[in-house]
Formats: C-alpha cells, sequence, structure tokens
C-alpha cells in the first residue's frame, strides 16, 4: 500500500483510504481478474456488514453469492429509502439487484417492477421498458402482470405511440373484473386516457362509466386515477358540479404523495375556470414532486403550471415555467418531448416570438412523428395552449 500511495494510486486522509481518481479506481478493477475481484466484494461485504447493510448486500450480490432474502430485504429496504429521497435512478438499480438476490420468482418479479416503475421515475423509459419485460418474463400472477401492463403504458406514452397497448390493457380489465375490479377500474381508467385524446368521447365515457361502475361509488385514494378521469368527463358532458368535486378529490388524496394525477385534476379545475384554485393546489405538489425527483410528474405538472399562467396573462411567467419543463425534457430527464415543446411554441406565439414558434413547432412535429392526434399546432397563428388532457 504504502508504494502505491507513493505512485500516486491511492491516498490516505483521515484514516480513509481512496483512489487518486476515479478512473484510476475502475482501471485496478478492469485489471484484476475475476476471483481476484470476487474476493475483493466479499471481503468488503464483511467489512460492512455491521454498520452498512444496504451496502454489504450489494457486495454480496455482485460477488456472486447465492439469493438469500435477507440480503435482498437489505437493498430492498435501501431501494425505497432511495426512492423516498428524490434518488429514483439509485432506487432502481438497487430493486434490481434485490431482485437478483431474491430466490423466489414472484417477490423477484415485483422487486424488478418496482426497478422499471423507479427508473421511469428518473426519466429512464428504455431501462424501465427492459426491467419491465424481464418482470413480465418471471411472473404469472394477474393481478403483478396487470400492475406491469399498467406501468408499461406510462413507459411507451413517455416516448412513444401507446395505441397498440390500448384494447389489450381493455381486455385485461376485462379479465381482473371479478377478482380484483379495482384493479380493472384503474386499467380502464388508463384506457380511458387514450380514447379522451383521441376525440373518441363515446368510448371515453362508457369506459369511465364502467370502472366507476365497478366500484360503485366506493372511491379511495387509491384511484386518483379514475377520478381525474370522472373530472375530464363529466365537465365534457357539462356537468360542472361532478366534475370539479372528482377533481378536488383527487387532489386531497394525494396530499402527501402527489403524483401526475393532481396536474391533471388541476387541468380539470382550470378548464373551469378556477384558475386561482388551480394555482394554489398544483404549487405544493410541484414542490414535493422536484424534492422526490419524479421527472415525468414534474415536467408535466410544470406544463400545467404554465397553462395557467397565460390563462392568468402572465405570459412571460408562462413562457419560463414552459422553458423549464422543456428544459427537463432536452437533458433527457423526462418525458413527453413533443408536448414540451408544443406548449413553448403555443406561449411563444401568444407573445409574439414567431421564429422560436415555429422552431419549436417543427421540433414538436419531429417528436410526434407526423401523428396529427398529437400535434398542438402547424403555423405559429394557429398556436394554442393545450387545455385537454392529453400527452
Amino acid at each position: 500500500m504504502d508504494e502505491a500511495e507513493r505512485v500516486g494510486l491511492l491516498k490516505v486522509a483521515g484514516g480513509r483510504i481512496g483512489f487518486w481518481h476515479p478512473l484510476v479506481r475502475s482501471a485496478v478493477y478492469a485489471a484484476a481478474t475475476d476471483a481476484e475481484r470476487t474476493a475483493a466484494h466479499r471481503t468488503l461485504a464483511e467489512a460492512l456488514s455491521g454498520k452498512h447493510p444496504a451496502r454489504s448486500a450489494w457486495h454480496l450480490v455482485v460477488s456472486g453469492a447465492e439469493p438469500d432474502e435477507s440480503v435482498a430485504r437489505s437493498l430492498d429496504d435501501a431501494a425505497h429509502a432511495a426512492r423516498r429521497a428524490g434518488a429514483c435512478a439509485s432506487a432502481s438499480r438497487l430493486f434490481d439487484k434485490a431482485a437478483s438476490a431474491t430466490p423466489e420468482t414472484e417477490p423477484g418479479a415485483r422487486r424488478l417492477l418496482l426497478a422499471g416503475e423507479a427508473a421511469w421515475l428518473a426519466g429512464e423509459p428504455q431501462r424501465a421498458g427492459a426491467l419491465l419485460d424481464s418482470s413480465q418474463q418471471l411472473t404469472h400472477d394477474p393481478d403483478l402482470l396487470a400492475d406491469i401492463a399498467l406501468a408499461r403504458w406510462w413507459v411507451q406514452t413517455s416516448g412513444g405511440n401507446p395505441r397498440e397497448l390500448f384494447e389489450p390493457l381493455i381486455a385485461q380489465a376485462g379479465r381482473l373484473v371479478d377478482d380484483n375490479p379495482r384493479k380493472a377500474a384503474s386499467m380502464l381508467a388508463v384506457a380511458w386516457d387514450w380514447a379522451w385524446s383521441s376525440l373518441d368521447i363515446d368510448r371515453s365515457r362508457d369506459l369511465v362509466d364502467r370502472a366507476e361502475t365497478l366500484l360503485a361509488g366506493d372511491l379511495r385514494s387509491e384511484d386518483r386515477e379514475l377520478l381525474t378521469a370522472i373530472g375530464w368527463q363529466r365537465l365534457a358532458d357539462c356537468r360542472v358540479p361532478e366534475a370539479l368535486d372528482a377533481a378536488r378529490r383527487a387532489i386531497e388524496e394525494s396530499t402527501g404523495s402527489p403524483d401526475i394525477q393532481v396536474a391533471y385534476a388541476c387541468e380539470v379545475l382550470s378548464a373551469a375556470d378556477l384558475l386561482g384554485e388551480a394555482q394554489a393546489s398544483l404549487a405544493g405538489a410541484v414542490a414535493e414532486l422536484t424534492r422526490l425527483g419524479h421527472m415525468p410528474a414534474l415536467s408535466y405538472s410544470l406544463r400545467t403550471q404554465a397553462t395557467i399562467e397565460l390563462r392568468q396573462g402572465r405570459l412571460l411567467q408562462a413562457l419560463k415555467t414552459a422553458g423549464e419543463a422543456q428544459a427537463l425534457t432536452d437533458d433527457g430527464n423526462a418525458a413527453w418531448a413533443g408536448w414540451a415543446d408544443a406548449q413553448v411554441a403555443a406561449i411563444e406565439a401568444v407573445v409574439g416570438l414567431e421564429d422560436g414558434c415555429r422552431e419549436h413547432v417543427a421540433r414538436a412535429s419531429q417528436s410526434f412523428g407526423g401523428d396529427d392526434r398529437l400535434g398542438a399546432c402547424r403555423e405559429p397563428g394557429g398556436a394554442r395552449a393545450p387545455r385537454a388532457r392529453t400527452r
């Protein structure tokens, strides 16, 4: 060790030993044999077992140790803690390692699902999709398969077109009606979104009515997707009091654990011209989503906030907020890049920034792949702020 320190490979400070540079660490690790790396990981696992059980468990898994539920549980606990702290990318990798250390296939599949969900929240849709594929291969549990289908829907809407998932999602919901009506209702509410954004109002009404009937009015906190769907559908049907009641319930049920449904519910309030209430309800959610690192929900919420500011006549603030949402997608940290560009274009059209508007229209059109259902505008004069809940 003295020689390694002398030539500049290691440094010793405050009783701690470390490499001088991460590249040195990587080079040493790559140059070691498989047996040497395994031995090093096992030594580290033993040294860390008392004070750092999660790190110890990580090294045990990397060393190729046999699956062990106690090891998997330590990693699982660390993953949940990371997600609560807003480190969704780290949480995803910890859940993935926990799954590889899990002896039983069904719990392993559940942890892979959690890894995929955390990857999506971290703005990693491709990795999320791969994890969901692995999860699906390990399970035959109908409820878990339904959860995987729901997660896959969100991942697919993030960077592509979920059209091919629409009918299978409805069919899968139908198979759960008797055994798990609440899960079936959730799946119908998610499928409703595609019918709604495709302007198939009759189909969307049928889906939300079926979902609401399944629960016989017993709506709970886990039914926020259905509550926001009811809000929009009833607003379209001119049943405004019911719409506002559903939207407010969705917001109330999200207290302490905000997600994208808060933004959807606030859009209902905004569409009903309750701009102040919508803005106040959304502000806390944006702050909490920022802390939690839930990038897709944060990006969408910022776009909703920008729409509200635009309707309030706060044009420059709306442009700033929309730019923040667009920056998240440009950095690859959030979903729905085309919508972010379209909204910036819409606000630039109102402000009179024609060159910027044309640029963002072109970017949005390219992102949407020529799908007119998704196009927000074609010419600056025809640009508009999105008001309907769509992707």
